[in-house]
């Protein structure tokens, strides 16, 4: 870890023992660590941790005691005890409950190690996430040998080991979250209608506290009215924060925009790239309707977070266009025919581009635009992240899928055999439009 990647923030009388703040070099982010539970938070604790720290087990059992002596913490959730686990094969861990009150200077050492990974990389975004010693404790009490079972499935030699990958792949970067595991995931899915495949998916987040993301996103998103996440969210969050790729076939307006626009503002503050020399996330999106749309979700929802977004589209200049390209962006929303013809024209670089959205692929596809995502996939590198989104499943997206995407977890919402919107969604129509749609009502029903 370089110096300008995590420091120790000035001494503050007010902070309880044992607390340290810390701030993060790349983002400037203020956040706290308790060196005796390895709990970190951004909200400032306000009273001092009374949790005892664990004792060394002589010999492993199936009990939650047993989960001190491995690689992995038995406080952690389950999504941060699996980023530990890799950690682990990297050098960092602790080898029992002796380490746990190590002093100020081994655990600064540690810190190192996590950062030895990758140098380029911001160590300081895996510790995003507020783990309340709580709900840690409460995880560990109500299933500490299930989560430690959990986390033992996913190794580090389960990583694949291409560049992209170790960059972003590698759980050291990814959030520490508190999401619910075991029974209670299987009964949120059930509830929710929500099916998984695939291997080692981790369970959803039920609320936006567990998710991890920066106070400055969750504040925006709670002043938009948001209560807790949609099922996809909740399923897809977790999945594309581990730099999963994604199939989530799922109706129109079941939130699937903030599915994938808050995991890309996390990766584009992972990846640290320079937006002059071409964007990180690219959305493609079927019609100009949809992508100012997700415009607009982007914008809304990034600004807090210094990210910036263009739309390109047909239909209107590409001079303004162009000009933003230029100026520099994180995000690209784009329809395949215009972004092909501003390809043509040599005023944009996906080079760089790392994390691919492809929503509403099967209306795209309906529309004929095949060919042309065919071409911008080629110019995009092949160690990127990529998620599809679709309503619908049949053969054309699932070839779509088996080829351009890397062993993705599906997620499906509800039935996929459908061929619906969401029922949540009122349309009216009013006028010559009404009378028109109860003319065709008629003829069909006496006919």
């Amino acid at each position: 870890m370089t110096a300008a990647s995590v420091r120790y923030a000035p001494e503050d009388p007010t902070l309880p023992k044992p607390w340290k703040g810390l701030v993060d070099g790349n983002t400037g982010y203020l956040y706290f660590w308790n060196p005796v539970t390895n709990v970190t938070q951004y909200e400032k604790p306000t009273a001092p941790s009374d949790a005892p720290a664990p004792a060394p087990t002589p010999t492993p059992t199936k009990s939650v005691a047993s989960v001190v002596s491995s690689p992995v913490r038995e406080e952690k959730p389950s999504q941060e005890k699996q980023a530990l686990d890799t950690n682990n094969d990297n050098g960092v861990g602790h080898d029992g409950g002796s380490k746990v009150a190590a002093t100020d200077e081994r655990k600064a050492d540690d810190w190192s190690k996590v950062g030895a990974t990758d140098e380029r990389k911001a160590d300081a975004w895996s510790k995003v996430a507020s783990a309340d010693q709580r709900s840690a404790q409460q995880s560990v009490g109500n299933g500490g040998a299930h989560l430690s079972e959990a986390s033992a499935k996913v190794t580090h030699s389960d990583i694949p080991k291409n560049d992209y990958e170790a960059q972003t792949v590698n759980s050291s970067a990814q959030p520490l979250v508190t999401n619910v595991d075991g029974p209670s995931a299987d009964a949120y899915r059930r509830q929710n209608e929500i099916t998984v495949i695939g291997d080692n998916v981790p369970p959803p987040f039920t609320s936006f506290e567990s998710t991890g993301f920066p106070p400055e996103v969750l504040r925006v998103v709670r002043g938009a009215g948001f209560k807790a996440p949609t099922p996809i969210q909740a399923q897809s969050w977790p999945i594309a924060l581990r730099s999963h790729d994604i199939v989530a076939v799922a109706k129109t307006g079941s939130g699937k925009t903030l599915g994938y626009l808050l995991p890309g503002f996390m990766h584009i503050k992972r990846t640290g790239k320079n937006p002059k020399m071409g964007p990180t996330v690219l959305v493609l999106s079927p019609t100009r309707e949809l992508a100012t749309q997700i415009q607009d979700e982007a914008e809304k929802f990034g600004q807090s977070s210094k990210i910036s977004c263009t739309c390109l589209y047909g239909g209107a200049q590409k001079g303004p266009q162009i000009r933003d390209l230029e100026q520099g962006v994180h995000i690209v929303v784009a329809t395949p025919g215009r972004l092909n013809d501003i390809m043509e024209m040599g005023k944009i670089s996906l080079n760089q581009v790392s994390y691919l959205v492809l929503d509403e692929a099967d209306r795209m596809l309906d529309m004929g635009f095949e060919p042309q995502i065919r071409k911008i996939l080629k110019e995009i590198p092949t160690r990127r992240q990529t998620l599809m989104y679709t309503a619908t499943w049949p053969k054309g997206v699932r070839n779509i899928a088996s080829e351009f995407l890397n062993k993705p977890v599906q997620v499906n919402i509800g039935r996929t055999d459908q061929l619906v919107a969401n029922k949540s969604i009122a349309q009216v129509l009013k006028g010559k439009a009404f009378v028109s749609l109860s003319l065709l009502v008629l003829y069909i029903s006496y006919n």
